[in-house]
Protein backbone atom coordinates (compact mmCIF):
# COMPACT_ATOMS: atom_id res chain seq x y z
CA UNK A 1 0.00 0.00 0.00
CA UNK A 2 3.04 2.39 1.46
CA UNK A 3 5.77 1.60 -1.35
CA UNK A 4 3.20 3.27 -4.71
CA UNK A 5 2.76 6.37 -2.73
CA UNK A 6 4.48 9.54 -4.26
CA UNK A 7 7.26 10.67 -2.42
CA UNK A 8 5.19 13.65 -1.56
CA UNK A 9 1.58 13.78 -0.67
CA UNK A 10 -0.78 16.22 0.02
CA UNK A 11 -3.26 16.86 2.75
CA UNK A 12 -6.24 15.64 0.99
CA UNK A 13 -3.94 12.20 0.12
CA UNK A 14 -2.78 11.91 3.43
CA UNK A 15 -6.86 12.17 4.89
CA UNK A 16 -7.67 9.54 2.72
CA UNK A 17 -4.67 6.81 3.55
CA UNK A 18 -6.07 7.64 7.14
CA UNK A 19 -9.61 7.79 6.93
CA UNK A 20 -10.10 11.14 8.32
CA UNK A 21 -10.56 14.71 7.12
CA UNK A 22 -8.24 16.37 5.68
CA UNK A 23 -8.69 18.98 8.90
CA UNK A 24 -7.33 16.69 11.14
CA UNK A 25 -4.23 16.08 9.08
CA UNK A 26 -3.79 19.72 9.63
CA UNK A 27 -4.60 19.80 13.19
CA UNK A 28 -1.49 16.93 13.42
CA UNK A 29 0.91 19.34 11.19
CA UNK A 30 0.01 21.99 13.80
CA UNK A 31 0.79 20.03 16.38
CA UNK A 32 3.72 18.80 15.42
CA UNK A 33 2.54 15.25 15.51
CA UNK A 34 3.44 15.13 11.00
CA UNK A 35 6.08 16.90 9.72
CA UNK A 36 5.08 18.89 6.39
CA UNK A 37 6.63 21.33 4.43
CA UNK A 38 4.54 24.66 3.57
CA UNK A 39 4.66 25.15 -0.31
CA UNK A 40 4.71 28.93 -0.94
CA UNK A 41 1.63 30.65 -2.26
CA UNK A 42 0.92 33.46 0.81
CA UNK A 43 -2.24 32.69 2.53
CA UNK A 44 -3.53 29.99 -0.07
CA UNK A 45 -0.23 28.13 1.06
CA UNK A 46 -0.34 24.33 1.22
CA UNK A 47 1.53 21.47 2.63
CA UNK A 48 3.08 18.45 1.41
CA UNK A 49 3.82 15.84 3.66
CA UNK A 50 6.42 12.86 2.97
CA UNK A 51 6.14 9.46 2.00
CA UNK A 52 8.61 8.35 4.78
CA UNK A 53 6.31 10.91 7.77
CA UNK A 54 3.44 8.72 6.62
CA UNK A 55 5.31 5.49 6.93
CA UNK A 56 6.67 6.26 10.25
CA UNK A 57 2.80 7.39 11.42
CA UNK A 58 1.36 4.05 9.73
CA UNK A 59 4.69 2.33 11.93
CA UNK A 60 3.38 3.79 15.28
CA UNK A 61 -0.34 3.44 14.34
CA UNK A 62 0.13 -0.42 14.41
CA UNK A 63 2.10 -0.39 17.72
CA UNK A 64 0.14 -1.37 21.06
Amino acid sequence: MVSNLPELLTVAEVAELFKVAPKRVREWIDDGHLLAIRTPGGPRAEYRIRKSEVERMLGEEKKP
